[in-house]
């Protein structure tokens, strides 16, 4: 009879630590799985939109920009705009993609504040992507308009002076380089990696100040 009794215990006790571990990798596996909980008002649109006139360049994609954001939020502000190029081709032409970069400020809980991003690509002359996402804070968003004034022209002057600083020759030392330049009031980015599958390899980096045009620092 004790025997007995010492037997059920550990059989008892067994199938109590089997039940454990199961629950314990239920547990694990589920919190792995788990995935941040999104805003309500989060979104993403690929739906590529063809638009009717051709775009060569930022100033070109503006008035499509707005449209696409203006229906989702009429007071969203435009505050940078990056250009992404493959190549010497669209390097050049200062085309490829053009990314708007809006956001947009707390009104309610049902209008909170966020960001907004609108692709356009050149090859295609299409908007190839939306997305807004939201923070949800209230108060106050702090944010800098970005300043259309002389655009094309900026622009050059931004390309102009990285790429004399960079030198062309080591830019075209790759057979597709990919570059990206990234635009706001205050300043602008302009990075050239090898290649596009090899985005996060940065050989060259020039930040360049929007008023002067100097060159504010370098990774060379």
């Amino acid at each position: 009879m004790k025997k007995t009794c010492v037997l059920i215990i550990k059989v008892t006790i067994i199938i109590l630590l089997v039940l454990l571990f199961i629950i314990g990798i239920t547990i694990l596996i589920g919190a792995l799985q788990e995935k941040p909980p999104e805003h309500p008002l989060d979104f993403q649109d690929t739906g590529r939109t063809v638009l009717e006139k051709p775009i060569n360049s930022v100033e070109d994609g503006l008035p499509y920009a707005f449209n696409r954001a203006y229906e989702w939020r009429q007071d969203v502000v435009l505050t940078e705009y990056q250009i992404i190029s493959i190549g010497e081709e669209e390097l050049k032409g200062k085309n490829g993609k053009f990314r708007y970069i809006f956001q947009f400020p707390y009104i309610n809980e049902s209008k909170p504040s966020g960001i907004m991003f609108i692709s356009i690509n050149t090859n295609t002359n299409s908007i190839e992507f939306v997305s807004a996402s939201h923070d949800g804070q209230a108060g106050t968003r702090s944010f800098s308009k970005l300043n259309l004034g002389n655009l094309t022209e900026s622009i050059k002057k931004v390309y102009d002076v990285a790429i004399k600083h960079i030198g062309e020759e080591n830019i075209y030392q790759y057979e597709q380089p990919f570059v990206r330049v990234y635009v706001n009031s205050n300043f602008a980015r302009f990075e050239v990696s090898p290649s596009q599958s090899e985005p996060n390899i940065i050989e060259y980096r020039v930040k360049i100040d929007m008023k002067t045009f100097e060159i504010l620092t370098t990774n060379e």
